[in-house]
């Protein structure tokens, strides 16, 4: 299975999560990686053709980033926008039609607190809706996304020991397509 993982963190040299996903996913080498932030710094044009055959090549999508307000950070919204164009990734061709997408994503908060009546009011699984969506239009499967929770109470052993969870489950062959969510 070929993976292609769209790190969108707008600073992960402070990151502890992503960072660290982010390293033990390059040592793995199964993933082909793009670090959007660092190839299209503020202001820089997404080369949209570029990243589009990219992901023609890949089974699997994931985007990994930090949940920021309730979504993912603004690079992957334009990402989504300039390269998921109408008779490409939907619409009369929808050529990424079949493929998988895959949310990996980290949260300051503990999971405790996505839950109605809570400081969120929502399960992440509610929040992430839109990128559910979005693998419904372009006829992508929406597999079960990774969280991580609690970063901010977290150890830096508890995030050492869920890169190499994380490295295996975005390449896992038996993911499914369900609303639960896989928390680590």
């Amino acid at each position: 299975m070929k993976v292609i993982t769209i790190v969108a963190h707008p600073n992960i040299e402070v990151s502890r999560v992503n960072e660290t996903w982010l390293e033990a996913n390059k040592a793995d080498g199964r993933s082909v990686i793009r670090e959007i932030y660092s190839l299209y710094p503020e202001g820089t044009p997404i080369d949209v053709e570029k990243e589009q055959k990219l992901l023609l090549d890949a089974d699997r999508i994931v985007f990994q980033f930090p949940f920021q307000w309730y979504s993912g950070p603004h690079l992957l919204k334009k990402y989504i926008d300039d390269v998921f164009t109408y008779g490409y990734a939907f619409g009369s061709k929808a050529v990424l039609k079949g493929r998988e997408l895959l949310i990996a994503t980290s949260t300051g908060s503990p999971e405790l607190a996505y839950q109605p009546g809570a400081h969120n009011q929502y399960a992440v699984s509610q929040l992430l809706l839109p990128f559910q969506q979005t693998a419904n239009l372009c006829g992508l499967t929406y597999l079960t996304p990774f969280v991580f929770y609690n970063v901010n109470a977290s150890t830096d052993e508890q995030i050492k020991e869920s890169a190499p969870r994380f490295v295996e489950y975005i390449h896992d062959e038996k993911l499914s397509d369900v609303w639960r969510v896989a928390k680590f």
